[in-house]
């Protein structure tokens, strides 16, 4: 029995020295077969991406065990990077650019102390941070209950009411960190949260909109035991634990927290593993975490519609299901429409987790956001935020970039959680000599039944141009689905070469406003051409008297252009704040220049 008793001692010294080796950076090569192989050995693939300009060949960030599988698989290793922590640390530490950046952060967000990163501490009073400076607006912290090690898993709620509930609006969930070694998921989140409150302080309309009919609710850590381990072993940052901090059966120590939700927990040892010592544990069983009972027993309690559940990294944005190949939920449809409306502004790449990144993953949060029965169905995604030079820990120079390459679809999914039209595709075509067509496919994001819908194009009161009105019901729509539309425009007098006209497509939905900016560009050498806007900008105060500030982070080679209603040109700009004062009160607009490309357009008025 003692010999036993040895030998089990020892086989668990081994795993644990296994893990405890610094993570490296491989190059290798896989055929199919090879990764099949890979993958069923209880191999973490989140990190690993493909080499563009090879064919089966991978980089990756990999453990000492993972280094060992992959070396005893493929016939083609070169080790990159052979301290993935220090390198992150002295990376972080070197990193000359990062006091340089031109992006201005909205008041309150500050970068933390592990290589920019917020510790848990920092995260906690930055939450309690806001809550002083905006009591009106986000809720104090609280509680959705504890990790192993003691630690509280705290969610917040930004609404116009913060401190009730209003069951007539619409509940979004935003959450990160269900990795504890991916911290620019957080980030992104506490950035965001700031920028929407300062938003509705400045009044802009959207932010004003959304905070005052949604509740928004965001759980920044999921996964406070693993960072805070991180921050033990690397507080400079760099740290490359993964999982939480259970202690397995076998010894090792720690279970993956997206492989442990019961909607296809276990389906297979490929989307995640039964071995304590893979990066990729499921757990043995459902839930058997503190960290995932947390979450289900708060999800549970809410009507959630929608959730963002932020990772890192590789420019990807998933949806379910993730279990096996060519497996689709009955809405594919629109998580695929939705995709494309998120990811319009940052280009992620989406799909399932076998059409984004070639490999299944069992037991994640966004299956069971969507599949489970214990709550509605939830429209639930995961964005891998941040590309391959990144990697697990940005540059603090990349972290304020990164936040802002998110806002977008973090705004899209909280004002389009129901009831909402966005323009995916546009075009303009003659129909006459003195008349075009503005031809649109709106997506039906979520628009219920019985809703009077009133959309048209808003030349704002341009006088050579006029649009008709188009009126209808939502009755029989699909929900999620493509809708063609086309508005007849004329020309009411001559239109002057090289004339930009501002316009935006204009949705009423039960009272509700929504807008969607775009341009006609009149050049008699090619006829009318559309640019429509890539990007949001915000312009305040508006209205104005004196000074509006554009905010906008300006390169060499962009330029803010300022027009009259009439498309004129105004003036030119290469500042983010513009003196009108010598302007008569009107209608304006700003343009965002990129390389002779309008590639953003908002209006402001004089007063």
């Amino acid at each position: 029995m003692k010999y036993k008793i040895a030998f089990f001692l020892l086989f668990c010294s081994q795993i644990i020295t296994a893990q405890t080796g610094p993570y490296v950076k491989l190059r290798f090569s896989l055929s199919n077969s090879e990764m099949k192989q890979l993958l069923r050995s209880g191999f973490d693939p989140e990190g690993m991406y493909k080499v563009p300009t090879a064919v089966n060949l991978f980089e990756a960030e990999l453990s000492q065990e993972e280094l060992r599988l992959v070396k005893s698989i493929s016939k083609q290793t070169e080790v990159l990077i052979s301290d993935l922590g220090r390198y992150y640390e002295n990376r972080a530490l070197n990193d000359v650019a990062r006091n340089n950046n031109s992006i201005v952060p909205p008041p309150g967000f500050q970068l933390g102390t592990m290589g920019g990163f917020l510790n848990y501490t920092q995260i906690v009073n930055m939450l309690d941070s806001m809550r002083r400076r905006y009591p009106n607006l986000i809720s104090a912290k609280k509680s959705i209950g504890n990790t192993l090690e003691g630690n509280a898993v705290y969610v917040v709620k930004i609404s116009d009411h913060p401190d009730k509930d209003e069951p007539s609006e619409k509940q979004v969930l935003y959450d990160a960190m269900h990795h504890a070694r991916e911290p620019q998921a957080m980030m992104q989140l506490m950035y965001f949260m700031w920028y929407i409150m300062d938003r509705y302080e400045k009044k802009d309309p959207i932010a004003q909109y959304i905070i005052n009919n949604r509740e928004l609710y965001f759980i920044p850590i999921v996964n406070p035991d693993g960072y805070l381990y991180n921050a033990s072993i690397a507080p400079n940052g760099g740290g490359m634990w993964r999982k939480n901090r259970s202690t397995n059966i076998d010894a090792t120590r720690g279970v993956d927290l997206n492989r442990n939700y019961s909607y296809d927990w276990g389906y297979d040892d490929v989307g995640s593993s039964p071995l304590g010592n893979s990066n990729t544990f499921r757990g043995p069983s459902a839930f058997s975490e503190p960290e995932t009972q947390n979450m289900r027993n708060f999800v549970n309690t809410k009507k959630f519609k929608s959730n963002l559940s932020y990772h890192t990294f590789g420019g990807y944005l998933i949806y379910p299901f993730g279990a096996r190949e060519n497996y689709y939920t009955p809405d594919s449809n629109m998580f695929r429409l939705y995709a494309d409306s998120l990811t319009k502004d940052n280009g992620y790449s989406a799909g399932t987790v076998f059409e984004t990144l070639n490999y299944f993953a069992n037991g994640g949060s966004c299956d069971w956001m969507y599949g489970d029965s214990s709550h509605s169905k939830i429209f639930s995604f995961t964005p891998e935020v941040g590309f391959a030079n990144d990697g697990f820990w940005p540059t603090p120079s990349r972290i304020i970039p990164l936040c802002e390459e998110n806002i977008a679809p973090n705004l899209f999914m909280a004002k389009y959680t129901v009831n909402g039209l966005d323009v995916i595709t546009s075009d303009t075509t003659f129909s006459t000599e003195n008349s075009l067509n503005i031809n649109l496919t709106y997506f039906s994001a979520g628009l219920e039944n019985n809703k009077k819908i009133k959309s048209y194009v808003d030349f704002y009161n341009h006088a050579a141009l006029v649009s008709n009105l188009d009126t209808f019901n939502s009755n029989g729509l699909a929900t999620f689905s493509k809708l063609p539309f086309s508005f007849a425009v004329n020309f009411n007098a001559p239109l002057l070469n090289k004339t930009e006209i501002p316009y935006r497509i204009v949705s009423i939905i039960d009272g509700e406003i929504q807008y969607d900016s775009s341009i006609l560009i009149i050049d008699k050498t090619v006829g009318i051409k559309q640019e429509n806007r890539k990007k949001e900008i915000s312009i305040y105060p508006n209205p104005s008297s004196s000074i509006i500030n554009i905010e906008y982070t300006l390169q060499k080679n962009t330029s803010i252009k300022l027009y009259s209603i009439e498309g004129k040109l105004i003036s030119e700009h290469r500042s983010n704040s513009i003196d009108i004062s010598a302007l008569v009160p009107g209608i304006y607009f700003v343009s965002v220049v990129e390389n002779n490309k309008i590639i953003a357009l908002e209006s402001f008025q004089k007063q």
